[in-house]
């Protein structure tokens, strides 16, 4: 879930989900200024949209072309509104979707154990955009394979499940 922060109008931070319609987020940054997913694909970059009208900047640097991919905590600032962009995935347990499977599979291989994890099996995606790779966590059957050690077996993301993520320290 992407997320921007804001200072709200009373002076206390405010979070808006970023990509959902009724959300504050590119409300706040003003008219003419837009966020967007570039897929629908895990991992699938956000891109800032701005009018050719609106001065935004993205880490201090003009956006002159009116695009400009997202990275996680960058600092957008349109007129007197500061934001913060946050992509931060977090890793939790779901049904393995059919989605993660290949066309006429029926179980996708666990990075840890290399056993298959079934469709609809408890298990949890890495959050990391460039691995997402699966792991078993069905405790009732005793393979907790994302929470057995303290990192991902694909790519030393941590193996915690549904924490709050990161905050801006300033807001």
């Amino acid at each position: 879930m992407a997320s921007m922060w804001m200072r709200g109008d009373d002076g206390g931070r405010v979070e808006a989900t970023v990509g959902d319609p009724t959300s504050r987020a590119a409300a706040g940054l003003g008219q003419g200024v837009s966020i967007l997913r570039a897929g629908a694909e895990f991992g699938s970059p956000w891109v800032l949209i701005a009018s050719y009208t609106t001065h935004v900047t993205a880490n201090g640097e003009p956006v002159f072309t009116g695009a400009r991919v997202l990275d996680s905590r960058d600092e957008i600032r349109c007129g007197q509104t500061l934001a913060v962009f946050a992509d931060e995935r977090i890793a939790h347990i779901e049904p393995l979707p059919s989605g993660a499977l290949a066309a006429g599979a029926h179980s996708v291989r666990c990075a840890r154990c290399t056993g298959d994890i079934a469709r609809d099996s408890p298990a949890v995606r890495c959050p990391d955009p460039v691995c997402g790779a699966w792991h078993h966590q069905n405790e009732s059957a005793a393979l907790t394979c994302w929470t057995y050690a303290p990192h991902c077996a694909a790519c030393g993301c941590a193996t915690a499940i549904d924490s709050n993520g990161w905050e801006p320290e300033e807001f």
